[in-house]
């Protein structure tokens, strides 16, 4: 099956970059070389960067921290690392507050731990920065939920919120505030934010500078679906854009990441959550595609073939661009995935897989990050080739992809072509 990137690649060959060619791989500013990856023994005799360790479980008192997002700010001096940092224990729903961490040296170095938004015995999660490039300003979207629901059994009421950044750092944030324009009222059983972080459009046109952000949602009598949320005013007010509804499909998109590809398209990579529950590496990730600016979707979501691995959240960034088709373009997926056919299905063995097509095709192996348990993960592109990784692992006798938030910082040149 083609994915909705590859049915629409033909027509952007040819098509003309918003960003001036690749220049040659350079250090991003303030690395050294107490940056550069580590690299240690993978599976297969291939190497692994080794990442930092940036949350530990027990910090804070936290039992342990999930769902990463990071971003850098605008005057691009700074690292904006957010999570989950749950309080009771590991679980998706109880008390959980957003909390962030910051380096200003591309990730060498990570400050304390910051408060963002308290749950106060609530879930407050599923964090998506996104930071505006002509104010600095930082849009925070999440979901919210009582903290005794969402558990298997019981009602779910999940609501968006917005808050943003009082200053460019990151330094301070606004009071969460709801956003119920952005769910539909029969919406009644799951509603989630990214997470990761989100996207701001660059191309000249009617669109530029809009912010984009996912969504998945789901109801009563099998509803299900993903979609879009956008904002034109620089993050203040938010709006529902392109659905999916899945009702009665196959394919259960769930938390998106999104890219803006040469020639204007929002492509959105999705974990497929069908085979949630199997052993089966394949069929786990879904993409769609936009050409009207997240409006609509004008590829509905269609299975990603070479993209194997367990049931599990990715994401995908920008590392460089031409024109469309070149190869010399680069975007990358960041996701776990073990060849081993005993280990395939699980959530093992963090992974950077490129496409040099703008999401049409993409390569099955790719590079080794980290060789041990590993989840979720968000990917931010540091300029002149470099790209830094925030990722949930865990120890390898652990089983546990959840004792860690770990950040890897890798140059073009570390990946596998």
């Amino acid at each position: 099956m083609r994915t909705a990137a590859a049915v629409l690649a033909a027509a952007a060959l040819g098509s003309a970059c918003a960003g001036a060619p690749a220049a040659a791989p350079e250090e991003p500013k303030g690395a050294g070389n107490a940056a550069s990856p580590v690299f240690a023994k993978a599976e297969g005799g291939g190497a692994a960067i080794a990442g930092t360790t940036i949350f530990r479980k027990g910090e804070g008192g936290y039992n342990c921290f999930r769902i990463p997002a990071i971003v850098r700010t605008q005057d691009r001096s700074t690292l904006l690392a957010f999570a989950e940092g749950r309080n009771n224990n590991c679980d998706d729903t109880g008390d959980i507050d957003v909390v962030l961490k910051r380096s200003t040296d591309d990730g060498r170095t990570w400050g304390g731990l910051e408060p963002v938004s308290d749950g106060a015995g609530d879930t407050r999660g599923n964090p998506v920065p996104v930071v505006d490039r002509g104010t600095g300003r930082i849009s925070l979207l999440t979901t919210h939920n009582p903290g005794p629901e969402c558990n298997p059994g019981t009602k779910c009421t999940r609501t968006p919120y917005l808050q943003h950044s009082t200053d460019p750092k990151g330094t301070g944030w606004t009071a969460p505030k709801a956003q119920p324009q952005l769910k539909k009222a029969d919406w009644s059983t799951w509603y989630a934010t990214g997470p990761g972080h989100g996207l701001q459009l660059t191309r000249p046109g009617d669109h530029q500078n809009r912010m984009l952000a996912g969504i998945n949602f789901g109801g009563g009598g099998g509803l299900k679906g993903a979609g879009l949320v956008h904002s034109d005013d620089g993050g203040t007010t938010w709006q529902l854009g392109a659905l999916d509804d899945r009702t009665g499909e196959k394919i259960t998109p769930q938390e998106l990441s999104l890219l803006e590809t040469v020639d204007g398209r929002v492509y959105t990579a999705a974990r497929n959550q069908d085979n949630s529950g199997t052993e089966t590496p394949t069929g786990n990730r879904a993409d769609a595609v936009s050409t009207d600016a997240g409006a609509s979707f004008s590829q509905d979501f269609a299975v990603v073939p070479e993209l194997k691995g367990p049931v599990v959240q990715g994401s995908v960034v920008r590392l460089r661009a031409k024109t469309a088709g070149d190869p010399n373009n680069l975007v990358l997926f960041s996701g776990p995935y073990n060849t081993d056919p005993a280990m395939d299905h699980r959530r093992h063995t963090m992974r950077i897989r490129t496409s040099s097509d703008e999401g049409a095709t993409w390569q099955e192996g790719g590079t080794v990050i980290d060789a041990t348990w590993a989840a979720y993960s968000d990917l931010v592109n540091l300029g002149g080739g470099w790209a830094g990784l925030l990722y949930e692992a865990g120890s390898p006798a652990s089983e546990d992809a959840h004792e860690t938030i770990r950040y890897a910082r890798f140059n073009e040149s570390d990946l596998a072509r």
